[in-house]
């Protein structure tokens, strides 16, 4: 090629990444907050705190670190934070005097130009092996065009990380390949004992990079004193970044090392997950697992051009020079061996194949594979309505992305897109719940807002609001609380279908991809209830009968309660003034949202001699609904003992309709 043919060339591809990084520049801010931001937050303090004050002898520290745990006794002392240190320690220089919104919109920014730095890594070693600037340029766009990692890529702290940092370390690995001198050895140790340092899987890339030295010293191209000293290098290097990377280690390094092959091993985190419309626990996940998250939720082209680049792969090997024959080799064992490993070890698998997005990038590099198959194909007719069919997929899948900006890792493909809602996991990282708390911060003009928390991570996720939106929210756990909040935000994680009701609330926002309810605001419904005081003619129990009137006298400052533990013995009988029709009631409790009967029953009566027991339909602390019924007397029994809780409440409200 040209001299000039070049130019143009590198003025195209900058052009392309400049484009691409401004997008991500305006956008970086439109994704909510994953709940793993605020934990590897506070493991990067607790890091960070124990390198300041017990190894620099730092002793005056702002009270975000001070206020830290012991790291030492941390249970997660062996995940590594290297890469979250530089916006630490921007907020440490800063003295944390920005608020908890703003640090993690940086932190958002971060993760992406960690992204992008893979993207060019990406261009560069495709092109490298490939020596086609347009197949490599094409490998950026198909990783762009790749849904749920380009989500992902703008607030997954630990696994598009890892992703980032892995794709570099590749990069890195094969310019060592092609040229295997003394400065690609201690790069390609830095970058290994990087990517480790976020997964340890990252350290897969050191053996082959070993038996490549070896491999080079039996077909004798190099000498037993390089094999020796590159290798010496490499290892050592590596061992050394790796245990300067994570302070815990620092004391004993062995025992570190020794621990953290315990704790992994015997990680077992029980999570109940949707998969394949059943309920089933992270730890006891089918082999198929991986294979199958996969397979649905990468676009469907890049799995057909994925199984074209294998075929290719096996194909073009005796042709090969040996270090191209090396890298391919290479780069299916580090697409394989993991996923292997996982299977054969019944590994704890849980949030689809998150963990496992590293090996995306090898994934990627068969697809390219296979593009350069189609691309050989001799006959037009048979290339031309291929290139057709994959810049439609690739337009098709670009419009759905911006469509669904920005909840793009709910991609699933049109394999099991229409039934995806009763099969498979949607939010399970609640990242919606940030727009659910933007409409009702719109919607409810009270300065204060009571919402209940259904699966939101309200908790977490707030954070992806500015402070004083924040300082509105009052929150509460749903089914936790002295009285029902006036709305709920709810996620749709472990819920089969999009039919999702609670008693007495009614929906009023849906966030939505294609059919698929990912989260919904409910607002409580007052249009059928009946405060206690304007039905109720009297209520007769069996303790502290003198302040039983309290329940119906319209005064949330005054309480019933047994003023002991629950006995089974313990009841109330209502009397109403005229015959009512209910279908629900809620109580309201004291201050201590403990003090509810673990086990009431009801029953009704016309007569206040006679009655019968209502079944109950559904309960949830504080309400009861029940099929609808006509009643003059009420009464509820507590029919469990205690030996830890008391039975009191404020109000009864009932649910249903009075006789004109």
């Amino acid at each position: 090629m040209s001299k000039n043919g070049i130019t143009k060339q590198r003025i195209f591809m900058i052009l392309c990444f400049a484009l691409i990084f401004i997008i991500g520049l305006s956008i970086y801010d439109d994704y909510g907050m994953s709940i793993d931001e605020v934990f590897e937050r506070n493991t990067g303090l607790i890091t960070l705190k124990y390198v300041l004050k017990e190894k620099l002898n730092i002793e005056s520290l702002p009270e975000q670190i001070e206020n830290a745990g012991d790291l030492l006794s941390y249970e997660d002392k062996d995940y590594g934070v290297l890469l979250q240190m530089p916006v630490l320690l921007f907020e440490y220089a800063n003295q944390f005097r920005f608020d908890l919104n703003t640090v993690f919109r940086i932190r958002h920014l971060w993760i992406f130009l960690n992204f992008f730095i893979a993207l060019v890594c990406f261009c560069k070693m495709t092109q490298r092996r490939f020596s086609s600037w347009t197949l490599s340029f094409l490998g950026v766009v198909f990783l762009i065009i790749s849904p749920r990692i380009f989500a992902d890529a703008f607030y997954n702290i630990k696994d598009l990380m890892f992703f980032s940092w892995f794709t570099i370390t590749l990069f890195i690995y094969i310019e060592f390949i092609l040229s295997p001198g003394i400065l690609h050895c201690l790069l390609l140790a830095l970058v290994i004992a990087i990517s480790s340092n976020v997964r340890i899987i990252g350290i897969i890339v050191l053996p082959f990079s070993c038996f490549y030295l070896l491999f080079l010293f039996i077909r004798k191209r190099i000498r037993l004193s390089q094999l020796l000293v590159k290798a010496a290098l490499l290892i050592g290097v590596t061992v050394f970044f790796w245990i300067l990377f994570l302070p815990a280690s620092w004391d004993n390094p062995i025992r570190f090392l020794m621990d953290s092959y315990q704790h992994f091993s015997r990680y077992d985190f029980d999570l109940q997950e949707l998969y394949f419309g059943k309920l089933i626990p992270s730890n006891a996940k089918p082999w198929h697992y991986l294979p199958v998250w996969i397979g649905i939720t990468t676009p469907i082209i890049y799995l057909v051009l994925f199984f074209l680049g294998i075929f290719s792969f096996f194909q073009q090997q005796k042709k090969l020079k040996i270090e191209n024959r090396w890298i391919d080799l290479s780069f299916i064992c580090f697409l394989l061996i993991p996923i292997l490993i996982a299977i054969l070890k019944k590994s704890t698998l849980y949030n689809g194949w998150r963990h496992f997005y590293f090996i995306y990038c090898p994934f990627m590099y068969f697809v390219l594979y296979g593009f350069l198959f189609i691309k050989n194909v001799s006959k037009q007719r048979f290339r031309y309505p291929l290139y057709a069919a994959c810049l439609f997929s690739l337009l098709i899948n670009a419009r759905w992305m911006v469509i669904n900006h920005p909840y793009q890792m709910i991609y699933f493909n049109e394999l099991i897109r229409n039934s995806a809602d009763v099969l498979f996991e949607r939010d399970y990282w609640a990242l919606s719940t940030r727009e659910s708390l933007e409409f009702l911060l719109k919607y409810e003009k009270d300065p204060a807002l009571f919402v209940g928390d259904y699966q939101s991570s309200i908790d977490f996720t707030q954070y992806s609001l500015r402070k004083k939106d924040r300082d509105r929210l009052i929150i509460k756990q749903y089914r936790k609380g002295v009285q029902p909040p006036a709305y709920l935000a709810a996620n749709y994680s472990r819920i089969i279908g999009n039919d999702l009701n609670f008693p007495f609330y009614d929906r009023i926002y849906n966030v939505k991809v294609d059919d698929m309810i990912l989260s919904s605001v409910y607002q409580r419904s007052v249009e059928d209830e009946l405060p206690a005081g304007n039905i109720v003619f009297h209520i007769q129990t069996n303790i502290h009968q003198d302040i039983a009137a309290n329940l119906f006298d319209n005064d949330f400052s005054t309480a019933w309660t047994t003023g002991r533990l629950q006995n089974n013995s313990d009841y109330l009988e209502i009397e109403f003034k005229n015959p009512v029709t209910l279908w629900g009631m809620t109580y309201y409790l004291a201050s201590d949202e403990t003090d509810f009967p673990r086990s009431l029953q009801m029953f009704s009566s016309m007569d206040g001699i006679l009655w019968e027991p209502i079944d109950i339909v559904s309960e949830d602390l504080t309400d009861y609904t029940f099929n609808q019924k006509q009643m003059k007397f009420l009464k509820m029994k507590n029919t469990e003992q205690s030996d830890r809780f008391l039975w009191s409440m404020t109000e009864l409200v009932f649910h249903g309709s009075t006789q004109d």
